[in-house]
């Protein structure tokens, strides 16, 4: 027995040295459940000494202030710690939540230990604080929370791949983004993951995967992915590689994303820029053209004046310098309509001015007119033997038959052949124009009817034009309801156009013609108000040849004076008069003065545009007439005036 308490003498001081040395709280605690000894490393961490936890009874209800859960560890503690003793087998710890006793929770693993020899009934309880792992593992799972939410608010996915294994995991947002559903109980793999990368695609791929893994570079690559339903995206993924120590490449980390839509708008941007492009080259070819085009006129138009201007000119040579000139006018005012006409269309702003009319009979009409240009070609026209009624513009159905014909011989040469067909087809008629002329590419046949296209960009512009032509023929027949069609069998084959126009079945409306006075006076009082000397005084020369007695007047202020002095049969006034008192303006003081109000107003101008015909007719014009005017026209206008 003394044996025994020296034994025990000599290894307590020992014991509690150990302990003491530990950073674990412990306690000591005897078989009457007393508390026998405290390490400084407890009090630290709880704050408790001997005197407030004398016995574990103390120590639970300190420990746990609610008394559910305290009776839960109690409960727990008590069976483990009687197992134990039964059994002779270890502690089961436990992890629960203490409270010091400054209030604040820790989180502990709690377990304890038999002591035997001179310690036997003695237990060893050590109560390992793991608050701050616990707290990195919540700030971790939190974390991680965030990171699955974003990824799936930013329909990213996910990748995990064990390098060492083989073995790839992927996010719920990952089966979603593949076509998978995630609890399809589908294992992805490696080789599945890349199998849906097209084949074409595949290489570039693993050429990039090998060279992220050996260190070369980093895995940032778009590509595209087949889902098991055939459909196809477009993918961004991203990889970082995690390491060892020795630099050995232990697993890859990836994103992916969706970027699908983003491509489709990459690409639809990267045409718009191609358009945008093809547009602007094909501007600066139209402006190089259309200099040439109005250059060309100008040059016989100022040798014929030369001419004319010469004493010693002919009759005739005097008589062919006036047909070059109106020729060459002619000319000009059509490329300057074509060039509105485009613009009207493109707007919507051309207004048909429909009617019932036989085809069969314009046809014949227009080949009439379109004569002379038609000379030297072989002309072969058939048309039905009964009419084909439909309801159009007959002055646009010129126009757009006049095109084709002027096409057709453009690029037809001399001895070439030009076929004018009609046929009935349903309850469409079919208007044919075809030649044995240079043909079209397919390229060009691809954009024939786009405004400005050429199918002549030879230097010498010998078959000139502005390329309108067939933009113009297009739009028209589409405004009357109808469809234009190009065809060729490409360069040295010749061309054929085909038009179709809906039929009017209905029987045609009885017409009633409007008598016509003959006796129209043969002079009229003309007044013209153009700030333009040269048009003004080309006008009165015009008109007083025609018999009218004609005055000019170079702005609005003096035009009126005139006006009201003179009280003309008719006003011809420019719209862009100098001074404080337009065009507008002077339509407007004279419809407001009695001695103005039945006076004839035409407004004479180069604002030709819908838009500006309307403005002419609420400021009081009675007409609008585009410049340059035909001349015929304009002596008509004025005989038809009423006094």
């Amino acid at each position: 027995m003394a044996e025994t308490d020296a034994s025990l003498a000599n290894s307590e001081p020992r014991l509690r040295a150990v302990m003491d040395a530990s950073p674990v709280p412990i306690a000591l605690n005897d078989e009457h459940g007393n508390i026998t000894y405290l390490t400084p490393s407890f009090t630290r961490t709880f704050g408790y000494d001997l005197t407030d936890v004398p016995t574990l009874l103390d120590w639970w209800p300190k420990a746990y202030p609610d008394g559910g859960y305290r009776d839960w560890v109690a409960a727990a503690w008590h069976e483990r710690l009687d197992r134990a003793r039964r059994t002779g087998s270890s502690f089961e710890p436990i992890e629960v939540i203490v409270r010091c006793k400054d209030g604040s929770p820790r989180t502990v693993i709690a377990g304890a230990a038999p002591l035997h020899g001179a310690y036997e009934g003695t237990h060893i309880v050590t109560l390992q604080n793991i608050s701050l792992r616990k707290r990195a593992e919540a700030a971790l799972q939190q974390s991680e929370l965030r990171l699955r939410k974003a990824l799936k608010v930013g329909g990213m996915g996910y990748l995990d791949w064990d390098l060492q294994n083989n073995q790839i995991s992927w996010s719920p947002e990952t089966y979603r983004l593949f076509g998978h559903d995630p609890d399809s109980g589908f294992a992805p793999s490696f080789d599945s993951t890349v199998g849906m990368v097209p084949i074409d695609e595949r290489a570039a791929v693993q050429e990039l995967l090998d060279a992220a893994i050996a260190g070369t570079c980093e895995y940032d690559l778009d590509h595209r992915m087949i889902r098991p339903d055939g459909s196809i995206i477009n993918v961004h993924a991203q990889a970082e590689i995690v390491r060892d120590a020795g630099g050995k490449a232990l697993r890859m980390l990836g994103t992916v994303v969706d970027i699908t839509d983003r491509k489709t708008i990459e690409e639809a941007l990267r045409a718009a820029n191609l358009r945008l492009a093809e547009s602007d080259r094909r501007k600066d070819e139209f402006l190089a053209v259309l200099s040439h085009e109005l250059r060309n006129p100008l040059t016989p138009i100022r040798n014929s004046l030369d001419v004319l201007e010469h004493p010693q000119a002919s009759d005739e040579q005097r008589q062919r310098a006036q047909a070059v000139i109106a020729r060459q006018v002619t000319h000009l005012a059509r490329l300057v309509d074509d060039l509105l006409d485009v613009s009207r269309i493109t707007q919507g702003k051309i207004r048909l001015q429909r009617q019932r009319l036989d085809l069969v009979d314009a046809v014949g009409r227009t080949l009439e007119d379109h004569r002379s240009i038609l000379a030297n070609r072989d002309v072969v026209v058939e048309l039905p033997a009964s009419a084909l009624f439909i309801q159009a513009d007959p002055t646009r159905l010129a126009q757009i038959l006049g095109n084709l014909l002027s096409n057709a011989t453009k690029f037809t040469p001399a001895c070439g052949r030009i076929t004018v067909s009609l046929t009935r087809d349903g309850r469409d008629a079919v208007l044919e124009v075809s030649d044995t002329g240079v043909g079209i590419d397919a390229a060009t046949l691809e954009r024939i009817f786009e405004p400005f296209a050429q199918g002549d960009r030879s230097l010498d512009r010998s078959r000139g034009g502005l390329g309108l032509g067939l933009a113009l023929v297009k739009g028209m027949i589409e405004l009357h309801g109808g469809r234009a069609l190009a065809h060729s069998d490409g360069p040295g084959y010749g061309a054929r156009f085909t038009l179709r126009l809906p039929l009017d079945e209905e029987a045609a409306p009885a017409l009633r013609c409007a008598a016509v006075n003959a006796a129209q006076p043969i002079v009229r009082r003309v007044l013209v108000i153009e700030d333009n000397r040269d048009a003004a005084e080309s006008f009165r020369d015009a008109l007083m040849l025609a018999g009218h007695d004609v005055t000019v007047a170079y702005d609005g202020a003096t035009g009126l004076a005139n006006a009201r002095e003179l009280a003309p049969d008719v006003i011809l006034c420019d719209i862009g008069l100098p001074g404080d008192i337009d065009g507008y303006g002077v339509a407007r003081s004279l419809r407001q003065d009695p001695r103005g109000a039945a006076v004839f107003l035409v407004a004479l101008t180069g604002y030709a545009q819908p838009e500006d015909r309307q403005l002419a007719l609420d400021a009081g014009f009675d007409t609008h007439v585009a410049k340059p005017p035909d001349l015929n026209f304009l002596r008509q206008l004025v005989l038809a005036a009423r006094a």
